[in-house]
């Protein structure tokens, strides 16, 4: 079988022989006993060091075969390519030709089926449910705008016709202290 590309810090030989002492260990738990993080132990090395050292047989690369551990065994495209020796593409290609969607996702955090959920997700912003109700804003902040704008005309009786806005740079801020309406 041929030897998966390693990443510097990771020695293939020792990765099969430590395969061999845990048995069938999560890859986390394997990178984290070779002293590295999971993310430098790549996942087709690690499922070709599974192979090699006989924690999984190795599988025909057939069509047929791709598609029973994809539907059947429910194994990652990486761990197909690593039993059949073949690489990923060329194991999505014989999936597709077998008949089936290698679009599909086979692991945790989404839904398999591809049915949407009936539950209303939360909203990560409190809000008061009379709040709720009413429309949002075309622009972000827009509605603190119009309210500071509303309750500013009722304080001021200098200027009823027109809202006064915050002066907000230095050069604004000496124009409304000159009294030029600009």
């Amino acid at each position: 079988m041929a030897r998966a590309r390693t990443s510097p810090g990771v020695d293939y030989n020792a990765l099969v022989k430590l395969l061999k002492k845990l048995g069938d260990e999560k890859h986390s738990v394997v990178a984290n006993e070779m002293g590295v993080t999971p993310s430098q132990l790549d996942m087709m090395t690690f499922h070709r060091a599974r192979v090699e050292a006989g924690i999984v047989d190795e599988a025909p690369a057939t069509a047929k075969s791709v598609r029973r551990l994809r539907d059947t065994e429910k194994c990652r495209w990486e761990e197909i390519a690593a039993r059949t020796d073949l690489g990923v593409t060329a194991v999505k290609n014989l999936y597709e030709e077998a008949g089936g969607d290698s679009s599909e996702y086979v692991g945790r955090g989404r839904n398999w089926n591809g049915v949407e959920e009936d539950t209303p997700k939360r909203s990560t912003t409190k809000r008061s449910s009379a709040k709720a109700s009413q429309s949002a804003p075309a622009k972000r902040g827009a509605s603190k705008r119009s309210s500071a704008k509303a309750s500013s005309t009722k304080r001021s009786s200098k200027k009823a016709s027109a809202a006064p806005t915050r002066a907000r740079t230095r050069a604004q801020r000496a124009a409304r202290d000159k009294g030029n309406p600009s």
